[in-house]
């Protein structure tokens, strides 16, 4: 959220970036007001409900995933999918489809490992490339892998 510090340091500079929002999240199920909401109750955090574990926040996210959620949903445990199988299915299915380097790097937070990206080109997440992936491209596609 907006002002907030960061508990955990980022991975790499490439890891500070825009993520754009789906419409869907924006539109139906209303993520903007509930950020405004939660700033006006002083929350400093979207999940501020989620426990600072020794590592950060993110093994708490991942042990409730494996150990609640996958069930819940009929995944079961010999599928060997776990809560990162997520990101190596998203990076998979833009690859397989013909989405560039470039524009796969941005989505996913890799540094693109050359000095015009890497200092020069300003940060930040291109209207084309928004329409193009987040909602034409990830609307129509399947994510069952």
């Amino acid at each position: 959220m907006p002002g907030q510090s960061l508990i955990k340091q980022i991975k790499n500079l490439a890891s500070h970036r825009l993520v754009p929002l789906h419409p869907f999240l924006v539109e139906d199920l209303g993520i903007i007001q509930r950020v405004k909401y939660l700033q006006s109750q002083k929350e400093t955090r979207f999940f501020h409900d989620l426990p600072l574990g020794r590592d950060g926040y993110g093994k708490n996210v991942s042990r409730w995933f494996n150990e609640r959620y996958k069930q819940s949903v009929g995944i079961v445990k010999e599928s060997g999918k776990v809560f990162h199988s997520f990101r190596h299915t998203f990076a998979t299915n833009l690859a397989h489809n013909d989405i560039n380097d470039h524009s796969l790097k941005a989505l996913m937070g890799h540094s693109e490992g050359s000095v015009t990206f890497d200092t020069y080109a300003k940060r930040g997440f291109p209207t084309k490339l928004y329409k193009d992936l987040v909602v034409t491209w990830i609307l129509e596609s399947t994510w069952i892998t």
